[in-house]
């Protein structure tokens, strides 16, 4: 998965010929069309002078739009490097539940060109049932991986399923999918992720309707701590992912589930990709704390990106996790919002996390005494700082 591009890669693109295209000259005619609309009939006896400093600057503009469209049909290759204007993570990063600005770390997989030609790699974009599933971005490090998606319905989606989609009460709306999944780790090393084995595949879109057609969203995969099932069948977790590996996705269903769980509206088809993945750490800060209490509750391996942070729970031998509640508060003691619904895992993007704080209770004494702050904050049964400025 290459990154980036030189400089000089975009200096002998920019310097050197442009190549006739027909994407090239339709997009030049809807720009200078463009400039020709933006002037108002009735404004023109103000004056030929406002009308040539209103055409000089809606010019410059077009101009500019048009430099950037002539430069990616110069070198289709080097443009597949470039951020896209308008990509999905670009438009969708901050509309979902897991924010951040994953557009300016992005490793592109899929042009818009090779996208509309039909020529767009099939490891990373499939047809079915006449829908088509395109995954065109892939941002990762050691703790997660997002997946720009974009999910094309030949004949339009059901405008019962547009609805229900668009029913969370927030600025996103959700698809949800069938699927598994087999995290090749290396030759003699492989995890798989499926329901029916009691673990978990990525199974949500968050994003939103770009027209009754087209659905462009961001799927998030939790690789730290994530739970897989290895070939014997053992449940093992994932933990500091930071070598390469092969990342397989089968979905076999496209949904939405309305307010009864027998109401299920849903595109059948099957899509499988097959990404490989080379998680990028140079964000990633790693802080060991290891200090538990006399009781054996306490915290482990702490890890922080520019996204999200998460905390190892340590417990004594025969306690359930399940029986503790943890909360991780910012510089500013503002909570920070939990990631799909995991108390070890919280968001950190655009908020004061250079020190980080982190809590645990016994759950029964936190709902006992929840809202009462002092309560709590005498009878927690761990508390510790993390600092990441050191």
């Amino acid at each position: 998965m290459e990154k980036g591009y030189t400089e000089q890669e975009v200096r002998a693109v920019l310097g050197g010929p442009v190549t006739e295209s027909e994407i090239v000259s339709r997009k030049i005619k809807e720009a200078y069309g463009n400039v020709r609309e933006s002037v108002d009939p009735d404004r023109r006896a103000a004056g030929k002078r406002n009308f040539k400093k209103l055409c000089i600057a809606a010019s410059v503009a077009a101009a500019v739009f048009v430099g950037a469209v002539c430069f990616c049909a110069a070198n289709p290759a080097l443009a597949a490097k470039l951020p896209l204007i308008g990509n999905i993570f670009r438009q969708q990063e901050e509309n979902v539940s897991y924010p951040g600005d994953y557009s300016g770390h992005t490793t592109q997989l899929v042009t818009e060109e090779q996208q509309e030609a039909g020529t767009a790699d099939p490891r990373y974009s499939q047809t079915s049932g006449g829908v088509t599933v395109t995954i065109s971005e892939c941002c990762a490090d050691s703790m997660a991986m997002y997946l720009g998606v974009s999910i094309d319905a030949k004949d339009g989606f059901p405008r019962e399923m547009i609805a229900c989609a668009k029913d969370t009460g927030s600025a996103y709306s959700v698809l949800q999918m069938e699927s598994d999944a087999v995290m090749k780790l290396s030759e003699d090393k492989t995890l798989v992720f499926d329901p029916s084995l009691g673990t978990r595949a990525a199974d949500v879109v968050e994003g939103n309707f770009v027209n009754d057609s087209r659905f462009e969203g961001i799927i998030r995969i939790q690789l730290d701590g994530r739970k897989g099932t290895d070939e014997s069948g053992n449940i093992v977790e994932l933990s500091g992912l930071t070598e390469s590996f092969q990342y397989e996705l089968h979905v076999s269903s496209i949904y939405v589930s309305q307010a009864s769980l027998h109401d299920i509206i849903s595109l059948e088809g099957n899509w499988d990709f097959s990404l490989d993945v080379t998680p990028d750490d140079s964000r990633v800060a790693v802080k060991n704390v290891g200090l538990v209490n006399e009781e054996g509750v306490g915290i482990g391996t702490v890890r922080k990106s520019d996204y999200e942070i998460s905390a190892q729970l340590l417990l004594p031998e025969g306690a359930s996790a399940g029986d503790y509640m943890m909360i991780m508060t910012d510089a500013d003691g503002k909570q920070l919002p939990r990631r799909d619904d995991a108390e070890d895992v919280c968001s950190v993007y655009q908020r004061n996390a250079g020190k980080v704080t982190i809590t645990v209770w016994n759950q029964a004494v936190y709902e006992a005494h929840r809202g009462d702050e002092a309560y709590l904050k005498e009878n927690a049964a761990f508390t510790t700082e993390v600092d990441f400025t050191e």
